[in-house]
Formats: C-alpha cells, sequence, structure tokens
C-alpha cells in the first residue's frame, strides 16, 4: 500500500499512514475525526439507527405493559368463563328437568282435557236430571197437597162423626 499523508487544518501534514493499523491508531486517538469518519461511511440513515432503536425500545416497552394488562384481563376472562360454562351445565340440567316436566304437564292437561269432556257431559246428563227431578218435586208437592187436604178431610170428618156419634148418643138418635 502506498503511503497516505494527512493534513491537519493548517495544511500542513501531521502524520503519515502506511498500513490499515496506522488508520486504525489514528481513529483512535482523533475522536473528531473518528466521527467523521463514520459519518462519511455509514450514512445519515445508518446514523440514526441507535435512535430509531432507542425510540422502537419505549414502543415495545409499552406494548408489553400493555400486553401484560391484556394477559391480566385474559386471565379473569378465562375465570369467568370457566364460571359461565359451569353455569351453563346447570342451565342445561335445568332445561332438561323443565323438559320433562312440561312432558308429564302435557300429558296432564291431556288427562284434564279428558276430564273436562266426561264433565260437560255429566253436567249435561245432570241438568237433565234436575229437570226432570224438579218435575217431580211439582208432581210431588201436588200430590202433597192432595194428601194433605185429603188428611185433612178425613180429620174433619171424624171429628164430625164423632162429634155428631156423642151427640146422637147423648140424645139418642
Amino acid at each position: 500500500m502506498l503511503p497516505v499523508c494527512a493534513y491537519n487544518l493548517l495544511g500542513a501534514m501531521a502524520f503519515t499512514v502506511n498500513d490499515f493499523r496506522d488508520l486504525l491508531e489514528i481513529i483512535r486517538t482523533m475522536p473528531e475525526w473518528k466521527e467523521a469518519l463514520r459519518r462519511e461511511l455509514l450514512g445519515e440513515e445508518i446514523l440514526s439507527l441507535p435512535a430509531l432503536i432507542r425510540d422502537l425500545l419505549k414502543v415495545i416497552e409499552e406494548m408489553n405493559k400493555r400486553l401484560y394488562r391484556v394477559e391480566q384481563d385474559v386471565e379473569v376472562l378465562k375465570a369467568d368463563v370457566g364460571v359461565l360454562k359451569a353455569d351453563v351445565g346447570v342451565l342445561k340440567a335445568d332445561v332438561g328437568v323443565l323438559k320433562a316436566d312440561v312432558g308429564v304437564l302435557k300429558a296432564d292437561v291431556e288427562v284434564l282435557k279428558a276430564d273436562v269432556e266426561v264433565l260437560k257431559a255429566d253436567v249435561g246428563v245432570l241438568k237433565a236430571d234436575v229437570g226432570v227431578l224438579k218435575a217431580d218435586v211439582g208432581v210431588l208437592k201436588t200430590d202433597v197437597a192432595t194428601l194433605k187436604g185429603d188428611s185433612l178431610e178425613r180429620k174433619y170428618r171424624e171429628r164430625l162423626l164423632s162429634t155428631s156419634a156423642v151427640s146422637c148418643a147423648s140424645q139418642s138418635c
């Protein structure tokens, strides 16, 4: 490699670079040159990466906090879902019992409907029987009235006859 000469700010040569190690040593000892060389070699996009990474780390940290809160919420939701599953199991069992009860009630209603039809027919018969009984009671009232009249007439006749017999006996009829 050919020696490279470097010039200081006044234009005077300050040192000579004979190989890569010399260049590295100069860069290590002169931070302003190191920074200038870095800007030239890396460009602004690469140099802005550390700031971007810091910003990304802040965003990641905030996302991790949010994720932690979401994980906590998910744990609560899991517990709630477990409770809801148990409740649904109980409700399913209750619905099964209710379905069976409704089946029994439907059968009972059918029996009751049949019984109501029988009772309706019986009420019809009873109404007819009451009509007959009313007529019979009417006849019985008439018969009782007639019997009372006959009995009263008999009493009066017997009195009359016994009074007539007593008066005849006393008068010698």
